[in-house]
């Protein structure tokens, strides 16, 4: 088609000067979300007895690749953390157990030269969101004066047992699973369960799977709505929770 496209040299070059652009406006809208939090925090009167500010934070992970419920061997792994009551990120985590520079360097593929090294983990794969979520939580609290009473996230029981360990006020964290998380699992349960059909054999089994099949829908709408009813209110925070 005879257009023209930038050099590589030339891509590298432009995208080193807007990731440093990127980088520093996402690290003043956090900023920005951070004091929001706070003031508002302040407004519910969501302060404990040391002084801190309490919230209720989001937490989500993602990998470069899938994991389709096994395989856990993701290079790259990324959590965030945002608050419940401004809906906006505060803390973004990164690990990497690749630079491909060094990669290349190691297996004789390139000179060694300097660069801007990305890799910053060296453990298991499954463990990059825990590690990534403690980092965020004691930088709130270390620098922003920011204590997370209410942690709402999917059923991952690492990350919460990691909160507790590592971070000082873990203790007093309340872990509480995301709807969408939970009826998620339910529905996979309600599947599995239908499907063994060496537990619902014979006519009456066959019978129970069938009518299981047609009720699974309503089964998962009525589960939502349950949670939907005795959810907690975010804005209740549990800031007099004692150690």
């Amino acid at each position: 088609m005879n257009i023209r496209y930038m050099s590589k040299d030339k891509f590298a070059s432009c995208e080193k000067v807007t990731s440093k652009v990127i980088k520093s406006y996402a690290q003043e809208e956090m900023l920005n979300a951070i004091f929001e939090g706070k003031k508002l925090a302040e407004l519910r009167g969501d302060i404990d007895s040391d002084g801190y500010y309490c919230i209720t934070l989001i937490v989500d992970g993602g990998w470069c690749k899938r994991s389709y419920g096994h395989g856990y061997n993701a290079s790259s792994g990324v959590s965030v953390l945002i608050g419940m009551s401004t809906s906006k990120i505060v803390f973004i985590g990164i690990r990497n157990k690749v630079c491909l520079i060094c990669s290349a360097i190691a297996n004789r593929q390139m000179e060694r030269k300097d660069h801007v090294c990305w890799k910053n983990w060296s453990g298991p794969s499954t463990a990059m969101e825990s590690d990534a979520v403690v980092e965020g939580l004691l930088y709130l609290e270390n620098v922003h004066h920011i204590r997370c009473t209410r942690l709402v996230g999917d059923g991952d029981a690492d990350t919460i047992a990691k909160c507790k360990e590592r971070v000082p006020y873990g203790g007093r964290i309340l872990k509480i699973e995301c709807a969408n998380h939970a009826v998620r699992r339910y529905d996979r349960a309600i599947q599995k369960l239908q499907g063994n059909t060496s537990r619902f054999s014979g006519q009456t089994g066959i019978k129970a799977r069938k009518l299981l099949k047609q009720k699974m829908m309503k089964l998962i709408i009525g589960a939502r709505n349950v949670i939907k009813v005795n959810a907690i209110n975010h804005h209740n925070q549990p800031a007099k929770e004692k150690n």
